[in-house]
């Protein structure tokens, strides 16, 4: 009996969350919503937990909201005789569509009361649209059947029924204490149907479940199901029985309420026990089925013969199907009553497996829905002839809501071709967003003049956004629908694309526009003229140019206008251009007043539907223009005589050190080539030194200040340089370059004064010293470093022979020594190789990462052995392989890095390169700069620092040591390699080297 029980709650269950329509139970007192199922839910397009919040006041259509509301239905319920009343309404869904329902509420009573306790109330969608569209709906559990955290009520009784032990539970579930329970007969406590029942048949059983009714203390009764385990003697005799009894009355009250709701949505349950291979059909089914089946059949050949003979076959195939595994769950199918009535069925079902995969049981739903299919018929009829013409119609056919946004509520599939939109993807979208920004406000106000009740179809041509961006124009017919009372239903649209003729349209417009107004507006004289030669049109410029009006040149002969010197020419390019080809040539005009001109004149055909029917002309007035290029022309070539014939030299420059214009003289002077001139170290190599032969600080020279400041300079006392290392004595004048008030660089004058013999003397001497100086320089160094050799190698092998400690530091104070004086040594040398001119750029591929890395591990014992900071940081963007000399590139970094860490106490040191310009894939440009935050250098004294032999204060030279030549030599490199480098610093602060070099991409 519970089995069949526990399967009968899951036909209701099972029943209530497939139900395809709504079924919600609210209280008669308010209205509020207790219970949902999830097809109402989809139907308003609301979620339950949302859903709930509301009331169905909130959901209802407007002008619905009077129609019957939960007292009046409450009110008619409890007076009607068969306790159902039906009502249709029109609800509003969640994204504003509306529906349309028809609703049986019937009234749920307390049994033990009779008050009213539930309204239930089902929903049947008659929406023509949804309806026809809309499946089965599935469902989520209402119900939670069996009550949760029940205790079972354990008793012991004597076979007449007398309690000899009852559970304590039975307070709490009863109200009863033990000892009010303890020596009573059983029946006293069940209701007296129940109790007559047992009387007459039993009050226990071996393999039975009863469900009956118990009296609470308070008077109510609660339904129990109740179990029964009897104990006998060995001669068989009833001796105790054991009663487990557990509260089902929540249970039995759920049962009756989706009792009622199926019996309201007309749906009928079904379970087929397939071990017993028998079928059990609830007492709607049998209803349905005109009660040609019984509540339990053997076998479902009596359901088969209901079947209508053209759908059975089907149905048989299906349901062996199912039996076979495959998952199939619901069917449709017609039945034919004895009184040949035919009634249309929605059946589905559950399939329960065994432990070993085979079907044990199935659980099903049958639903009636003729009426259903009787309306789909009927509206499947009547949108198979809306959809022929909308489906194949070009023009688009919509349906819109009258409201703020007039929504798509429908879109013919003439929308994806016109605008790309599925119809789905309109539906439920303003219509305004879609509608040009422009055109927007224009059709509101049509809309708005479009609505009285006597406007008849209206036509409005507006353009309309496509789902690429683009847009097309439009000719819509709009027409308000009403209904019965002439109330606005919605906006039905037909719209047609008219882009190509409107676009014609408006490229005509364009056309005569643009034509009208480069020919009224054009500052150039423009005519037309016929075949013949004869004005057929002019502009105002034209009536200017000629000085006769527009009436007189029509019709004049344009030959009357030109010069009779040029008149051949003229006519030979007309007859030129009536053959087709444009024509451009200069002539001389006479105007009305006898006064001659140049003119410039073209003329090009004019061509109708592939024949040349006229001459269209430009004339501009070249008399000025001419004149002033011959001006220009005799200017120009008396300033290049006069360039290329001074003896001084001449050098103009921008503001960027770019060499502008050079004459002969300069490259003569200089010694240089027409492709030295594109170097821009020219300006800085032109006057690098004092007349006493020592050298300017980089860039401050008065020659580069001059023309970087864009300031006069006058000098007779200079020493130029030539590219091959000579120099002479010179006089030169900076005179700055301005075009409109804004400067553009400056020209350099300069001559050569070394005729005089004291110059020419002192010059002589002073390049001699400096060779002297150089090999002296080169010899000395080479001198010193055999015997210097000899040392270092002695000063090895004696750390190689067993020393005291004290004589191993006196090994290391030589060894240093040695190291310091080889340093030197090849400084001097380097230097004196780049005095006379001998040193050498090797270039190569390297990594420049390889290069710094390197540099900065040469340095690391160093810089922790003074406890300092070391790093490198290379910047995006620089090529892997570089091609250049690697070595003179290290070079440079060491000496820069050795004199960071040697003044540096305390701080970091850092090396850092990054990328100053990268010209296409062949060349790039770097900037190194070496900071430190040592002792900094004084800003009075900065100007010597890259000077040979130079120490900024003798007690630097005292504690740190040096020659002085290290930042001289890695200038020379560095201008070796067409870089150059500059300092920044500030005392007890710390410095900043930085040089740039190019380098080709490896």
């Amino acid at each position: 009996m519970r089995d069949q029980t526990k399967n009968r709650l899951s036909i209701y269950e099972y029943i209530y969350r497939h139900a395809p329509g709504g079924i919600i139970v609210m209280t008669p007192e308010d209205g509020r919503w207790r219970m949902i199922n999830p097809a109402f839910c989809r139907m308003l397009g609301y979620p339950e937990s949302e859903l709930l919040k509301l009331s169905y006041i909130d959901v209802t259509y407007p002008e619905d909201r009077e129609v019957t509301n939960h007292h009046e239905a409450l009110a008619y319920l409890l007076n009607s005789p068969d306790g159902v009343m039906q009502t249709e309404k029109r609800y509003v869904r969640k994204d504003g569509s509306i529906i349309s329902a028809e609703l049986h509420t019937s009234l749920i009573r307390d049994e033990d009361t009779g008050m009213p306790i539930y309204l239930v109330t089902h929903f049947i969608e008659t929406t023509a649209r949804k309806a026809d569209d809309q499946k089965l709906l599935e469902a989520r559990d209402l119900y939670d059947l069996i009550t949760k955290n029940a205790q079972d009520l354990i008793s012991l009784s004597s076979p007449d029924g007398t309690i000899l032990y009852i559970s304590p539970s039975t307070e709490e579930t009863l109200g009863y204490a033990a000892d009010e329970v303890i020596g009573r007969n059983r029946l006293e406590f069940y209701h007296p149907e129940d109790a007559k029942v047992m009387r007459e048949t039993s009050l226990f059983s071996d393999s039975d479940v009863f469900t009956r009714r118990l009296r609470h203390k308070d008077g109510h009764y609660l339904w129990f199901e109740t179990s029964f385990k009897v104990m006998r003697s060995p001669a068989g005799e009833v001796t105790r029985v054991l009663a487990i009894g557990r509260n089902v009355t929540a249970r039995i009250k759920n049962e009756q309420t989706l009792a009622r709701a199926q019996q309201i949505a007309l749906i009928g349950s079904w379970e087929w026990d397939l071990l017993s291979n028998k079928l059990y059909f609830s007492a709607e089914i049998r209803r349905i089925f005109g009660y040609t089946i019984q509540p339990v059949e053997e076998d479902y050949a009596s359901f088969i013969a209901a079947i209508h003979p053209e759908d059975a076959r089907e149905v048989g195939h299906v349901i062996g199907r199912t039996l076979e595994g495959e998952p199939t769950t619901q069917t449709r199918y017609r039945i034919v009553l004895p009184d040949n009535t035919v009634k249309t069925i929605h059946s589905q079902w559950e399939v329960t497996y065994g432990d070993h995969g085979q079907p044990v049981q199935v659980i099903g739903m049958v639903q009636d829905i003729t009426a259903h299919v009787a309306m789909e018929e009927q509206i499947k009829n009547s949108e198979r002839n809306y959809r022929l013409i909308s489906d194949h119609s070009r023009d688009m056919i919509s349906r819109h809501a009258v409201n703020d946004e007039v929504t798509f509520l429908y879109a013919s599939p003439a929308c994806l071709p016109l605008l790309g939109y599925m119809p789905q993807e309109l539906v439920g979208t303003s219509g305004y967003t879609h509608v040009h920004p422009d055109d927007r406000y224009a059709v509101q106000e049509f809309l708005a003049a479009s609505q009285s009740d006597n406007a008849p179809n209206s036509t409005i041509i507006f353009r309309f956004m496509k789902k690429d961006g683009s847009h097309i124009w439009f000719e819509s017919t709009i027409r308000y629908t009403r209904d019965e009372e002439g109330r606005v239903q919605d906006i039905i649209a037909v719209s047609r694309d008219i882009t190509e003729r409107r676009q014609s349209e408006l490229r005509l417009q364009e056309s005569e526009q643009r034509f009208k107004s480069l020919f009224e507006y054009n500052p150039s004289s423009v005519f037309s003229l016929d075949l013949d030669g004869h004005f057929r049109s002019s502009n105002v410029n034209m009536e200017l140019m000629t000085g006769y009006s527009r009436q007189q040149l029509t019709g004049m002969h344009f030959r009357q206008l030109v010069d009779e010197a040029h008149l051949p020419r003229a006519l030979q390019h007309f007859e030129e251009v009536k053959k087709g080809k444009p024509q451009s040539y200069e002539i001389r005009i006479t105007n009305k007043d006898g006064l001659h001109f140049e003119a410039s004149i073209t003329n090009v055909p004019i061509i109708v539907d592939d024949h040349i029917v006229g001459v269209y002309g430009i004339a501009i007035d070249i008399t000025e223009r001419k004149r002033y290029l011959e001006q220009v022309e005799k200017l120009s070539y008396e300033r290049e005589l006069i360039f290329n014939s001074v003896s001084e030299g001449i050098v103009g420059i921008d503001t960027n050190g770019t060499v502008m214009f050079f004459n002969p003289a300069a490259s003569s002077l200089l010694g240089l080539e027409a492709q030295d001139w594109h170097n821009k170290q020219i300006l800085y190599s032109l006057q690098h030194t004092h007349a006493d032969g020592t050298h300017y600080a980089p860039g401050e020279s008065p020659l580069v200040k001059a023309v970087r400041n864009g300031t006069a300079l006058e000098s007779s006392d200079a020493i130029f340089w030539r590219k091959d290392g000579s120099s002479f004595f010179a006089e030169y004048e900076v005179t700055p370059l301005a075009d409109r008030g804004q400067r553009k660089g400056a020209v350099i004058v300069f001559r050569d004064k070394t005729g005089e013999k004291e110059i020419i003397r002192a010059k002589e001497y002073a390049e001699q010293a400096d060779r002297s100086k150089s090999e002296f320089l080169a010899v000395m160094s080479h001198e010193l470093r055999t015997p210097l050799n000899g040392i270092i190698g002695m000063t090895d092998l004696l750390a190689d022979t067993p020393l005291s400690e004290e004589q191993h530091e006196f090994v290391h104070i030589i060894r240093d020594s040695n190291d310091a004086l080889l340093r030197l040594l090849n400084e001097i040398l380097d230097f004196s190789k780049m005095e006379a001119g001998k040193m050498e750029l090797a270039a190569g591929p390297f990594s420049i990462r390889q290069t710094i890395e390197g540099v900065v591990e040469l340095f690391t014992a160093r810089a922790i052995e003074k406890d300092l900071t070391l790093s490198c940081s290379i910047g995006t963007g620089i090529p892997e392989l570089l091609t250049g000399d690697e070595m003179k590139l290290r070079q440079i970094l060491v000496n820069l890095v050795g004199n960071a860490l040697k003044f540096t106490e305390e701080g970091s040191v850092s090396v850092d390169v990054s990328l100053k310009a990268l010209s296409g894939s062949h060349t790039c440009l770097l900037a190194f700069s070496v900071s430190d935050t040592g002792i900094g250098i004084p800003e009075d004294k900065q100007a010597r620092l890259f000077q040979s032999f130079t120490q900024l204060h003798p007690s630097l030279n005292r504690k740190y040591g040096g020659t002085g030549l290290g930042l001289a030599i890695c200038k020379k490199l560095i201008e070796l390699m067409d870089g150059h480098i500059s300092a920044e610093s500030e005392d007890g602060i710390g410095s900043t080297f930085t040089f740039i070099l190019p380098f080709t991409i490896a």
